[in-house]
């Protein structure tokens, strides 16, 4: 009989799974319910986006690994939880690392050809000169393993085992979470930091003194009170968390909460202690429904500011006298502008646009087409306080008056001295549509005519003399007070009447529903924006693709930049949206020392700005790539 076979087992090393507890001195931390949210929101493949990071940033033009970016693209597993850890360290660099879901761990292992187990648990990829470490590390949760990377071991080693085994198990809800605690820091730094403050005016004088006594002084008390309010507040500030949530139907929204420290010091905190909330006042749903922006907010008391206008006004009375402007009197009207006409609990609204109420003519002349121009690219924008008109109107005046004062203008010219006009402030009489106590100022400049002198001068004509306008036209409104700017009056003027108190309700932003949201409760300040708030910024690539017309050929170098400020209208009209969607924000003072904020972004503005990327890159030309 034979003898029977004797089975051998082979032994499998047991990775270690338990659980592993938050490293010491985190300071910042970012846990996400998955990765594909962000994308989903947007409408882009998650796939296809991981494909096209990681190949732009795992190899030799990023992170020097040699691993194939569309391996690590099919292994990791957008459904499950990222993290992205920072902890203070005892060396000068603190502890950075992230992760994310791995489908298998052998899978993994085998698909990277990892190389040693640096830690247990976790095997490094390869690469020559890798700018970063990444290992695969055996993990708990949602998937078997993780895809973890910090600049070096000692990262790997302080963050891994956590991202690996505690983190990856946490909740997932909201979608995602941003923790930063400033405790680790004021208890390594603080007190390193109190000892610095000294050094800050004998720094601040050394870099802005001009020898004036004054001047100097005001720097160095302004440095001084900086440092120590920065010191203070840093001191107050103890958490803020923001909590992110994905919808492909809604777009997306941060919520947070700001927490100081009770009986925090810093003037910061004590200002912000004195806000209350309070539903959103009259004035802010009596501006223009075809706003690109609005907001309102509350202005608690002037004496907060005391300390700071007093420096203020001895760095400008120092500046002026160092380069003699004007006489000792003249200089002190125009610090005396500092003094600005805000009362207790003021309620200051804004809101400003780009569209038109008014006529639109066609333009002729260059000086039209300059106007056309500043119109497009300037827009209006609205001012309502609850600030009496008489105080406003004062102020404005002795603006002007301090602008024109003799002396000033006089020593402002000679430190001009490049020959180029000064701006002109007037104030004539204000239309009379806006009825009694109001105003207007008028700052005017020329540009262009002069000829070019010297030998550099080039051939042909000077360019064509133009004047640009802005003007301030304030309006009263029973004890309330209306200020519009911008460069063309007519239409300031037709913006004023809209948002009077007996104005019609139907083009104010009392009508517009998709507003409701800032309607609920009481708060510090709210407001909206849209992507056509921004159209300025957005402006200067058009106009760096306007070349400048020939003079010589009969066009007007106004009709270049005329024909980009259509085309950005042109290209704003075309989105899906017209760049419209309200992104609505809004703050409340919870608790003495607590904040909150909202911050709503609409799936309307995410498409509306695909559609405008999109339009850009296929407009683009060679030359401006």
């Amino acid at each position: 009989m034979e003898p029977s076979a004797t089975a051998t087992t082979v032994a499998v090393p047991t990775l270690d799974l338990s659980p592993v507890g938050v490293p010491p001195n985190v300071v910042v931390s970012y846990h996400g319910k998955d990765l594909s949210g962000p994308f989903a929101m947007v409408g882009v493949k998650t796939d296809d986006a991981l494909r096209m990071a990681l190949h732009e940033g795992v190899g030799k033009s990023g992170l020097h690994l040699d691993v194939d970016p569309d391996k690590i693209a099919s292994l990791i597993a957008p459904e499950a939880p990222v993290d992205v850890l920072v902890a203070l360290s005892d060396q000068s660099d603190p502890f950075v690392a992230f992760a994310v879901g791995l489908h298998g761990l052998d899978d993994a292992k085998t698909a990277f050809n990892v190389q040693s187990e640096v830690e247990p648990g976790m095997w490094s990829l390869p690469g020559a000169n890798a700018r970063t470490l990444c290992v695969v590390a055996a993990a708990t949760g949602l998937v078997p393993a993780r895809l973890i990377c910090g600049p070096g071991q000692r990262d790997i080693h302080a963050l891994g085992p956590y991202l690996a085994r505690g983190a990856s198990s946490l909740p997932t809800t909201p979608d995602g979470a941003l923790d930063i605690d400033l405790t680790p820091i004021n208890a390594k730094f603080g007190a390193d930091l109190k000892r610095m403050v000294p050094i800050a005016p004998r720094m601040a004088l050394k870099e802005l003194g001009i020898g004036d006594p004054q001047f100097d002084k005001a720097v160095e008390t302004g440095a001084d009170g900086i440092a120590n309010e920065g010191i203070a507040f840093l001191s107050d500030l103890q958490h803020v968390r923001v909590n992110v949530s994905f919808s492909a139907t809604s777009g997306f929204n941060l919520d947070g909460t700001v927490t100081l420290k009770p009986n925090a010091t810093s003037w910061m905190a004590r200002t912000a202690a004195h806000t209350t909330n309070v539903a959103v006042p009259d004035l802010f749903y009596r501006q223009p429904a075809d706003a690109a922006s609005a907001t309102w907010s509350t202005f608690h008391d002037p004496a907060d500011y005391d300390a700071m206008k007093h420096v203020g006004k001895d760095l400008v009375e120092g500046l002026l006298s160092k380069f003699k402007i004007g006489s000792d009197a003249e200089r002190k009207k125009v610090s005396g502008l500092l003094d600005f006409p805000f009362v207790k609990d003021m309620v200051l609204v804004t809101s400003g646009g780009f569209g038109h109420v008014s006529k639109v003519v066609d333009p002729k002349t260059d000086q039209q087409k300059f106007n056309a121009f500043m119109d497009e690219q300037t827009g209006w924008r609205l001012f309502g306080t609850s600030a009496k008109p008489d105080t406003v109107t004062k102020w404005l005046k002795d603006a002007a008056a301090a602008y024109n004062q003799p002396g000033i203008q006089k020593e402002i010219g000679s430190v001009v001295k490049s020959g180029a006009p000064l701006p002109v402030v007037s104030t004539p009489p204000a239309p009379a549509k806006l009825g009694k106590g109001a105003l207007e100022v008028d700052v005017q400049i020329k540009i262009g005519g002069d000829a070019p002198k010297g030998k550099d001068k080039p051939k042909g004509p000077p360019p064509p003399s133009v004047t640009m306008a802005m003007f301030v036209l304030v309006m009263a409104d029973g004890d309330q007070t209306w200020i519009a700017f911008g460069s063309n009056k007519d239409e300031l003027v037709e913006r004023l009447l809209m948002v009077k108190a007996d104005a019609a309700k139907d083009k104010q932003l009392s009508g517009r529903t998709d507003l409701a949201s800032l309607n609920q409760g009481t708060h510090a300040s709210e407001g909206f924006m849209t992507l056509d708030s921004f159209r300025g910024l957005a402006s200067s690539f058009f106009m760096l693709r306007a070349k400048g017309g020939d003079i010589s050929g009969g066009k007007s170098p106004f009709d270049d930049l005329l024909d980009a400020s259509h085309r950005l209208t042109g290209m704003i009209a075309s989105l899906p949206n017209k760049a419209s969607s309200p992104i609505v924000f809004q703050f409340s003072q919870s608790q003495p020392n607590v904040g909150t904020f909202t911050f709503t972004v609409p799936k309307g503005t995410l498409v509306d700005a695909s559609s405008a990327f999109d339009f850009v890159a296929k407009k683009r030309e060679p030359a401006d790539r």
